[in-house]
């Protein structure tokens, strides 16, 4: 199997650190708004981009299906944090024929994606 790689790369951090660790409080995944509930491992990426310094949390699932997507399509690279799940689906329409159940894993995940987002809006409208 080929790649088709074709990336950007003007947004480079000016600095960047990326560790696994354990949450001890509740948080959000940046890639598909769920819990991250306290007890679980997470990759926490901090980093510096156009002057403003960013932190991003991604659950374990995620982390996950991105190792997943890199074993069958090792060019696969997300764009950006928060972009994961779009740069699959984005990536994975080309490879469709080699590789179907991975883009019917990034359907499910764009679903979860869109019911935990509108829970956390319901949830902070309610507050």
């Amino acid at each position: 199997m080929s790649c088709y790689c074709d990336y950007d790369y003007s947004g480079m951090p000016a600095f960047y650190e990326e560790v696994i660790v354990t949450a001890r409080r509740e948080h959000r995944c940046c890639e598909c708004f769920g819990v991250i509930a306290r007890g679980e491992r997470y990759q926490r990426a901090s980093g510096k981009w156009e002057g403003k310094f960013e932190t991003y949390k991604t659950c374990q699932k995620c982390l996950d299906f991105e190792v997943n997507i890199k074993a069958h399509i090792p060019c696969f690279r997300r764009c950006a944090f928060g972009e994961l799940i779009d740069d699959a689906v984005e990536m994975l329409r080309d490879y469709r024929k080699e590789a179907p159940s991975l883009l019917f894993g990034a359907y499910r995940r764009e679903i979860l994606r869109r019911r935990n987002a509108d829970a956390l809006r319901a949830a902070r409208a309610a507050s």
